[in-house]
């Protein structure tokens, strides 16, 4: 796995790099920084300029393997830094420039704390007195802001410069602990502001999702999907929307939430048990025929493809997720003693879709 990092890693990265070039009056490639998580990484410079006691450093961030999820991977974060020297103290100014979200409910630049201590702890490495003035800017942070669900969270105008750990852990690894770590923050962070979240299976569903569900924090999952929900309800969430594609979702009609093939890979046998259940409510007659066709079929594909020669495929697939959302209601009275309200929706092999 490639790890990626942070929005905040980078500025930390492109501040000290900043000062660093003032200090050696000379444009540095890179700079090695410690970041929150306890490792010392060497980051590269993309762009630098000089001025005196004045520099500007850009880094472009790399999500990793992350990068096809992550709509801040390839953005330049930038850090623009004066020094000045004669001052018998190190006082660090750290303000946000243009691409820099703000939190409107503490009308303050969305620079985590966390993020802003190490920029300090990097910085104190190289001088122990001095003005240093740094401005963060994200050169199209807005643009990219549009497109994040940082509006939901109460975040405006631009991007967060965030990271609790500086590394951006691969979301595409299910046995992965800091992936369940990765989606614990999140349900944190989002609950703070919305009683409802979306849970996605993957990056196809994300993208779908946030052309549904454009108001509503959107984390996808992977095939955590019990964890993911248990976490939702203990975090006080009352409405959980689900999205995915119809072979793990066929996963989900017969309770089975940790999806992961090498956990289980049973579509096509829920696939036959819930097809029965369709037609003996449906009272289709050749039941029989129709499953002599499809015992043998090796994938969700072939199976609606052989199915839709005698029943409605969108149908038996609004049947599908309307047993998805029964399950998941009776799971959280059952588990969690709470009754939360679930939305679904399934992708079709065709891209359509069908919810409830």
């Amino acid at each position: 796995m490639r790890l990626g990092l942070t929005t905040g890693a980078c500025a930390i990265a492109a501040s000290k790099a900043a000062l660093l070039s003032i200090l050696e009056r000379k444009c540095v490639e890179n700079v090695i920084v410690e970041l929150p998580i306890g490792l010392k990484v060497q980051v590269n410079v993309n762009k630098c300029r000089l001025d005196d006691d004045n520099a500007e450093v850009c880094i472009i961030k790399d999500a990793g393997d992350n990068a096809p999820y992550d709509i801040t991977h390839g953005a330049e974060i930038c850090a623009k830094v004066k020094y000045i020297p004669n001052f018998s103290k190190l006082v660090l100014i750290i303000i946000g420039g243009e691409g820099v979200g703000i939190n409107v409910k503490d009308d303050i630049p969305a620079i985590s704390e966390t993020v802003l201590e190490y920029i300090d702890k990097n910085i104190s490495e190289l001088l122990d007195k001095g003005i240093v003035k740094i401005e963060l800017k994200v050169p199209n942070g807005h643009e990219l802001w549009s497109r994040t669900m940082n509006k939901v969270v109460g975040i405006y105008g631009g991007i967060s410069i965030l990271g609790e750990k500086g590394i951006e852990l691969p979301v595409t690894n299910p046995y992965s602990s800091p992936y369940l770590s990765h989606i614990d923050k999140l349900i944190e962070e989002y609950s703070r502001t919305s009683n409802r979240i979306c849970l996605t299976f993957g990056g196809k569903s994300s993208k779908i999702a946030r052309e549904l569900l454009s108001d509503i924090p959107i984390i996808e999952v992977g095939d955590h999907l019990g964890y993911a929900i248990d976490k939702c309800v203990d975090a006080g969430i009352e409405e959980i929307y689900i999205v995915g594609g119809f072979a793990k979702m066929i996963k989900v009609s017969a309770g089975l939430l940790m999806m992961h093939s090498a956990y289980v890979d049973a579509r096509i046998e829920i696939a036959l048990g819930q097809l029965v259940r369709y037609l003996l409510r449906r009272g289709v007659g050749n039941l029989r025929e129709i499953l002599e066709i499809v015992q043998d079929c090796e994938s969700i594909l072939d199976f609606l493809e052989k199915i839709s020669k005698y029943i409605d495929v969108r149908d038996f697939a609004k049947f599908i997720v309307d047993t998805c959302r029964i399950r998941l209601v009776e799971r959280c009275l059952r588990m969690k003693g709470r009754n939360v309200v679930f939305h679904v929706y399934s992708i079709l092999p065709d891209g359509s879709i069908v919810g409830c």
